[in-house]
């Protein structure tokens, strides 16, 4: 894809990224709030991940915030890229 084709994808669809974004950020998520927000906000960022094509879980290990899980398989001859992140706070 080209850059400008991206950024015409960017330009209009600004608001909607934007709105996701908000929602995104007003899920409490940080040490002193509850347990519960971190699912949410753990199933939110799988819902939208889902809707974007990729194939998601989550991971728990010993009652720590959920980990989230996502793949896009574009080939199995394709490289593997990994993003890694905090989506807390």
């Amino acid at each position: 894809m080209s850059e400008n084709k991206i950024n015409a994808y960017l330009l209009a669809h600004r608001d909607e990224n934007l709105a996701g974004l908000f929602e995104l950020l007003r899920i409490k998520t940080s040490i002193n709030d509850a347990p519960q927000n971190f699912q949410r906000c753990a199933r939110w960022l799988c819902d939208r991940l889902g809707t974007a094509g990729f194939n998601t879980e989550l991971l728990t290990i010993d009652g720590a915030p959920p980990y989230v899980f996502a793949e896009y398989r574009v080939s199995d001859d394709a490289p593997t890229v990994l993003l890694y992140g905090h989506y807390d706070v």
